[in-house]
C-alpha cells in the first residue's frame, strides 16, 4: 500500500516596517477614559507620546506655540475642583523618559455646544507639570491632553485629583481653615505670611515666609499620617502639627504644644545628598524633627502621630521658596476627622420609562445648611433643604447629584450619588451573514447601533460577547442553535431577540486505502477502500485508469499505462 500526500504552500510577501504604531490615544475620539480621578495616579512609564501625531485642536495657551505629540484623557467630573500632573525624567533614576511635558484641559460649552480649552494656569519644574482648574461642572466630561516641548517623546506618570477645595486659608492662625474630611486637596496661592510671621517661633520652623492655617478635632483615636507635595517640586516645603488639646484654639498654638516639625530643604541640598520634595508624617520613621537646612538621615519625613479623639489639632505648612505657587495635602491613617456628614437617600420611580422621576432626600447630620447640585438636565439645579426633592432629567446619560453638607464653623463635606437616566431599549434586531454554514466560514452576527448601550450575546458552545457586532468561526455542529441579544443602557434592559441557526453538518473529511493486486505482472489491479466519513456522496478520479465497482462499493482500477498516478 502507498499513500501520496502533497502539500501546497502559498507563500504571501509582506514588507516589514520598523515603524511602531501610535498610541491608542492619539487622537481625542479615542481619549483613554479615567473611571478613578480620586487621587489617582498611574504606574510610572504607564503612558507615552512615542510614534503620536499632533492634534488638529489649536495651540495651548500656555504651550508657547507648540503641539508637539500629544495624547489625550477624560474624566467625568465629580467635583469642582481638579489637579492634574504629568511627570516625566524627574531625575537620573526616574524610570520616565518625557522632557519638559505639557498639560490642558478641554471640555464641551454646555451652552454652545463647541469644544475648547477650559483656561488654567499651568506649572512646571524638573520636568514635572501641573494645572489646576476650579468651577467643573458636575457631571461635565473633561479632557486632558499631553505632550511635550520640541516635539519631545517618552513615558510619563499622571495623576489626576477632582476634588473638593476647603475653605482659603488664612495666613495666621486666627484666621485658620477648618478641615472635617480626610480627603486629598490642592492649596493654590499660598502667598505671604499674614500679620506675623513669627508665630512658630521656638520649633524647628523660625520664620514664615508664605504661610497656610489647618485646624481639624479628631472624631476618633488612631494613628494619622499626612503628605505634602508641593506644586512645583523645587520649592521648599516646611510645617509644623499641634496638638491644641479638647477645645483648643490658636492660642494653644505654642512651641509647647508643637508635637511635629520638619524644615528641612531636600531640594538645594550638596551633591551626595539624597534630594527629596515631599515631606509630611510616615508610619516608617521614628524622628520626631527635622531642622532647617540640609542633613545627614533627613528625607522631609517624621514619626505618625496617635491622635486623640476630642483633641484639636493645627497645621502651619509654610512655602519657604516662592509666593503665589501651592501644595497638595493628603491624609492617611485609621482616625477621622470630626464634621458634618453628607449622605444621599436615591428613589427612583418608574424606571426606564417616559415617565421616570428620582425622589433625593438628605441623611446628613451635623451640619448647619446643606446645598444641593442635581447635574446636567435636571428640571431642578439646586436646593438647601433635606427635601424630598422629585427630580426629572431632559437627557439621557449618566448624572451625578452632589450634596455639601456644611459645619456651623463653615468646614464642608460632600457625597455624591451617580446614575444612569436612561428608558427602555427597543428590542434589537439581529442580521447574520448566512444560515448555511460549513466549516471554517465566518458567522457575522450584526446588530444596529443603540445610543449609549452594551451588548450582551449569548450562543450556542458556551459562546459571549459584548461586542455590538461578533464574528464566530464556525467549528462544527456545536455552532448551531440558538443566538441570543439584549441591550442595556444605564440599568434599563431591551427584550431578548433570539436567532436560530441551523444544524451544520459535521466537517466530512475523505480517506481511503490502496491494496495492490498482482504487483508488477500483466494483470496487476488496484483496488480503493472508501474509509471517508461524514459525507452524503463521493466523486472518485483515478486518471485514465479503467474502473470497475466491486459488489461492496470497492473500486478496482486497471491501468494500460505505467507512471506515476494522482488519485483524488
Amino acid at each position: 500500500m502507498m499513500r501520496w500526500l502533497t502539500l501546497f504552500f502559498f507563500l504571501i510577501s509582506a514588507s516589514v516596517s520598523a515603524h511602531k504604531d501610535p498610541p491608542v490615544n492619539d487622537e481625542l475620539v479615542n481619549a483613554i477614559n479615567l473611571s478613578n480621578t480620586d487621587g489617582f495616579c498611574s504606574a510610572n512609564q504607564a503612558f507615552n507620546n512615542l510614534e503620536a501625531s499632533a492634534s488638529p485642536n489649536g495651540t495651548p495657551t500656555n504651550w508657547n506655540g507648540t503641539v508637539g505629540r500629544d495624547v489625550w484623557f477624560k474624566f467625568t467630573a465629580l467635583k469642582f475642583d481638579v489637579a492634574i500632573t504629568a511627570s516625566g525624567s524627574v531625575n537620573a533614576a526616574s524610570p520616565n523618559t518625557l522632557i519638559n511635558p505639557l498639560v490642558s484641559l478641554y471640555t464641551t460649552d454646555p451652552v454652545t455646544g463647541n469644544f475648547g480649552e477650559v483656561p488654567n494656569n499651568m506649572l512646571s519644574s524638573n520636568n514635572v507639570t501641573s494645572i489646576n482648574k476650579g468651577g467643573l461642572i458636575i457631571g461635565q466630561v473633561y479632557y486632558i491632553r499631553v505632550s511635550a516641548a520640541n516635539n519631545n517623546t517618552g513615558s510619563f506618570q499622571l495623576c489626576v485629583n477632582n476634588y473638593f477645595q476647603p475653605l482659603q486659608p488664612g495666613q495666621d492662625c486666627g484666621t485658620v481653615s477648618i478641615l472635617c474630611g480626610m480627603e486629598k486637596f490642592t492649596q493654590l496661592n499660598v502667598s505671604g505670611s499674614g500679620t506675623s510671621n513669627r508665630e512658630a517661633a521656638g520649633t524647628c520652623l523660625t520664620v514664615e515666609s508664605n504661610s497656610a492655617w489647618y485646624m481639624w478635632t479628631a472624631g476618633k483615636s488612631g494613628a494619622f499620617t499626612f503628605l505634602i507635595t508641593p506644586t512645583v517640586t523645587t520649592n521648599d516645603i516646611d510645617w509644623v502639627l499641634y496638638d491644641l488639646g479638647p477645645g483648643g484654639t490658636c492660642a494653644q498654638a505654642t512651641a509647647t504644644n508643637a508635637i511635629r516639625c520638619a524644615a528641612g530643604s531636600g531640594v538645594q541640598c550638596p551633591a551626595g545628598e539624597t534630594p527629596y520634595y515631599i515631606t509630611g508624617l510616615s508610619m516608617t520613621e521614628t524622628d520626631l524633627n527635622e531642622a532647617p537646612g540640609c542633613g545627614a538621615g533627613q528625607n522631609g519625613l517624621v514619626k505618625y502621630v496617635d491622635m486623640i479623639a476630642g483633641h484639636n489639632y493645627a497645621l502651619l505648612v509654610d512655602n519657604f521658596s516662592s509666593n503665589l505657587n501651592g501644595f497638595s495635602l493628603e491624609f492617611g491613617g485609621d482616625t477621622e476627622f470630626v464634621g458634618p456628614k453628607s449622605e444621599i437617600k436615591l428613589e427612583r420611580n418608574n424606571a426606564c420609562t417616559a415617565q421616570q422621576t428620582y425622589t433625593f432626600s438628605s441623611l446628613s447630620t451635623n451640619y448647619a445648611t446643606l446645598k444641593w447640585t442635581f447635574g446636567e438636565g435636571a428640571n431642578i439645579t439646586n436646593a438647601t433643604g433635606e427635601g424630598p426633592y422629585t427630580v426629572t432629567y431632559a437627557t439621557q446619560g449618566e448624572k451625578t447629584v452632589v450634596l455639601e453638607a456644611i459645619g456651623a464653623k463653615g468646614c464642608n463635606v460632600v457625597s455624591t450619588q451617580t446614575f444612569f437616566v436612561a428608558l427602555k431599549p427597543a428590542k434589537p434586531t439581529i442580521s447574520a451573514s448566512s444560515l448555511k454554514l460549513c466549516y471554517d466560514d465566518i458567522l457575522k452576527l450584526t446588530t444596529p447601533t443603540v445610543n449609549l448601550a452594551t451588548y450582551h450575546w449569548t450562543g450556542p458552545n458556551g459562546f459571549t460577547s459584548t461586542d455590538q457586532n461578533p464574528e464566530i468561526k464556525i467549528t462544527g455542529p456545536e455552532n448551531s442553535g440558538n443566538y441570543t441579544l439584549y441591550t442595556m443602557v444605564g440599568d434599563c434592559q431591551s427584550d431578548v431577540t433570539t436567532l436560530n441557526i441551523p444544524l451544520i453538518d459535521t466537517r466530512p473529511e475523505a480517506f481511503f486505502d490502496i491494496i495492490t493486486n498482482n504487483l508488477c505482472l500483466s494483470n496487476q489491479n488496484f483496488v480503493f477502500v472508501n474509509k471517508s466519513i461524514n459525507y452524503t456522496s463521493l466523486t472518485w478520479d483515478f486518471e485514465d485508469g479503467i474502473v470497475t465497482t466491486d459488489a461492496n462499493g470497492d473500486k478496482r482500477v486497471v491501468y494500460t499505462t505505467t507512471g506515476i498516478k494522482t488519485i483524488t
